[in-house]
């Protein structure tokens, strides 16, 4: 077979493999993201605005960084009028964090290749 013939039934199969296996698996992961939320205790280090790229959920969001859960995303009413002020409330100390199923994987380190989403959060007592 032609090296240019193999090539193309080589892309042609890993196209498939994308749109069979991996699409439908980030649509699960996506789903099941939003069930049975819980909460977790994270030591918030530091917090910053950002505005996502063409490929994200949100526009815009807060990055935060933390000493145990690693870099958390919140965007749950985040908009343009308040994403600095949200981010600058934030303090180095605990807070609580509500996140699905994937997320507390992944902000567990089970999960290295996701950036945990949060739900919704407050500060610990």
């Amino acid at each position: 077979m032609p090296f240019r013939k193999r090539l193309t039934h080589g892309l042609t199969a890993l196209v498939i493999i994308v749109f069979v296996v991996v699409v439908p698996a980030f649509l699960i992961f996506i789903m099941f993201d939003w069930q049975d939320p819980q909460w977790k205790t994270c030591e918030v280090i530091a917090a910053e605005s950002s505005k996502g790229n063409r490929f994200s959920a949100s526009v815009w969001r807060i990055g935060i960084d933390t000493k145990d859960c690693g870099r958390v995303i919140y965007s749950v009413g985040v908009n343009e009028d308040n994403v600095h002020e949200l981010a600058a409330s934030f303090e180095s100390r605990d807070y609580d964090f509500k996140f699905g199923l994937p997320s507390r994987l992944a902000a567990d380190g089970r999960l290295p290749f996701l950036a945990p989403t949060v739900q919704d959060y407050r500060q610990s007592h």
